[in-house]
């Protein structure tokens, strides 16, 4: 292992200027094209550049899970409505109702123009150009997660499960898994990857729900993954930790002084990530050279 690769935040450096957010950060996301994506509980969106740190446009809007879609648009959910935003007009473009109680979770797919929203007692995939849902699924208190190809995962306490949406022959693979009380299923930005997450554990498994890694961290945040699946960034207590996922090595700390991180998002367009704490957005950009 190189140096750079054991001191791996060492390459980066914080912004001198954070941005500020009067009230508490709720959600937080990055554009296609990188830009930063705020919301705060006094229901305002506010859509940062991710070079400047200037505000570009603010947006009073409730939401409850948000994803950015595509083309200037924002999928959010509000109790059991999923809503699609254009966030270029602030428009909302469509309504998607298919859904008894508050939705859990939205992943996206924008290569395929679909979508899959988890809630408490339907899992539903959809395609963004119709109203009604591809295919409905009795949840029975799954998580679930779509990747950026054709697969999705459903996962219970014990077992994951991986489809392929186009047909319904049944699951590719059922992997046993360790049994916990799962929170979270995602997908690595590039899909090579899918974490099974609680409060303090996250379980790396292949696409193929085989399983690679496990990770144990005390105050842990909700975490993301740069540099191709390889690298878990966490915040725990007043720290953020880089940790190799293969063999759970961590290759790097820093202070976020007297700081907590709830959320940790790595921009897709450049060698950034961002570090929300209370009401912090604290930006972290790779140094030059």
């Amino acid at each position: 292992m190189d140096t750079a690769e054991e001191n791996f935040l060492q390459l980066y450096s914080e912004s001198p200027a954070s941005i500020q957010e009067l009230d508490k950060i709720s959600n937080l996301e990055y554009s296609t094209s990188g830009e930063i994506f705020s919301y705060t509980t006094d229901s305002s969106l506010k859509i940062y550049s991710a070079t400047t740190n200037s505000l570009r446009n603010i947006i009073s809007v409730k939401i409850d899970t948000m994803k950015y879609f595509q083309n200037n648009t924002v999928l959010h959910s509000k109790d059991n409505l999923i809503l699609y935003l254009s966030i270029y007009d602030n428009r909302y473009m469509r309504k998607f109702e298919a859904h008894c109680d508050d939705i859990c979770s939205i992943s996206v797919n924008s290569n395929s123009d679909t979508f899959m929203s988890v809630g408490k007692e339907r899992i539903n995939l959809w395609d963004i150009r119709y109203q009604s849902p591809v295919f409905s699924l009795d949840s029975n208190g799954k998580l679930g997660a779509l990747s950026k190809e054709y697969d999705y995962a459903l996962s219970d306490s014990n077992f994951i499960y991986i489809f392929d949406w186009r047909n319904d022959k049944g699951p590719l693979a059922v992997k046993n898994i360790k049994p916990n009380f799962y929170q979270k299923l995602w997908y690595t930005g590039d899909g090579a990857c899918i974490c099974l997450s609680t409060y303090k554990n996250h379980t790396f498994l292949d696409s193929q729900g085989n399983f690679m890694s496990n990770f144990l961290l005390e105050n842990s945040c909700d975490p993301d993954i740069i540099n191709e699946s390889n690298i878990l960034i966490s915040g725990s207590s007043n720290y953020i930790f880089s940790y190799k996922i293969p063999d759970k090595k961590v290759i790097g700390r820093a202070s976020l002084q007297n700081f907590e991180c709830s959320t940790v998002r790595t921009n897709p367009v450049h060698p950034q990530f961002i570090c929300a704490t209370e009401h912090q957005l604290k930006i972290w950009n790779m140094d030059a050279g």
